[in-house]
């Protein structure tokens, strides 16, 4: 039965996408729901029926609605597991190997973390640890990065709350829902954080976020570092996250700084908060 969800997230995405041959003046965002209706071969009727929630799509007409939004994959794969609704098969692993934990040691001096799909850091590095977990010189024991960002005024600070690493915790929160199922941390953040529920609104929808990312860290300045994701075999739900600095930005010189602090926590690595995962 439908629920709402698919309806809500399809008119997000049909109110962002531009036609392909604009006709005159448009008084409403994106396509109207006669072109989506064009585009993806079904009534207008029927459009107006699956944005109110009253229908859902076979997996074909939901296929042929993600080909007209020009979905990329992981918002594809929201729009079928919402025209499908089922109960997650795969379990979250929580558990990180010996051997993605060595993997992870040997990237030093480049910052490297395991997520599990919550956004809990699961596995680290000394000089990760260095740039996200230790920024203020304190002991940690929430290491989930959503709380952190939405709740905590210093993690706000460091990834900018209204910024694009912000947007893209959200994102990859609701896929993590389609994935896995509901969570506590959603809920609790829409419950306690303005800014989260206004971005989880926006129905975004994220995956393996690689790019560019900036940080405003306390001790190092500004930092902008380079980031890829990678899906860590085996584990459902895990991902490994790697730094490099780019050369052209104060990143570069910064990062000898990063390193030296990060050496001098490594011996009292439990104390200060930051044990890893083994």
């Amino acid at each position: 039965m439908a629920d709402g969800r698919f309806g809500a997230f399809l008119r997000s995405r049909r109110n962002r996408v531009a036609p392909a041959v604009p006709t005159g003046r448009r008084r409403v965002p994106g396509l109207r729901r006669e072109e989506l209706a064009a585009l993806a071969g079904v009534s207008v009727d029927y459009v107006v029926r699956l944005e109110q929630g009253r229908v859902l799509p076979s997996v074909e007409v939901a296929s042929a609605l993600a080909r007209a939004l020009r979905l990329d994959a992981a918002e594809r794969e929201h729009l079928l597991s919402l025209a499908r609704p089922t109960t997650p098969g795969r379990e979250p692993d929580e558990r990180v190997r010996a051997g993605i934990q060595e993997l992870v040691d040997r990237l030093e001096p480049q910052p490297a973390y395991v997520t599990g799909p919550w956004l809990d850091v699961l596995a680290w590095n000394e000089t990760g640890a260095a740039l996200l977990l230790g920024i203020d010189r304190r002991p940690r024991r929430d290491r989930n990065l959503a709380r952190l960002v939405f709740l905590d005024e210093a993690y706000g600070r460091l990834l900018d709350r209204d910024g694009p690493a912000a947007t893209s915790i959200v994102g990859s929160l609701r896929l993590a829902q389609t994935r896995f199922g509901e969570h506590p941390v959603v809920e609790e953040l829409l419950t306690r954080s303005p800014e989260f529920a206004r971005m989880w609104a926006q129905q975004d929808v994220t995956d393996k976020p690689h790019g560019p990312k900036t940080f405003h860290h306390p001790r190092f300045g500004e930092l902008v570092l380079e980031v890829e994701s990678l899906a860590v075999g085996g584990s459902p739900g895990q991902t490994l996250v790697v730094y490099e600095a780019q050369p052209v930005f104060r990143s570069a010189a910064a990062m000898p700084a990063i390193d030296r602090a990060s050496g001098a926590r490594s011996a009292s690595r439990s104390s200060a908060g930051v044990s890893g995962s083994r």
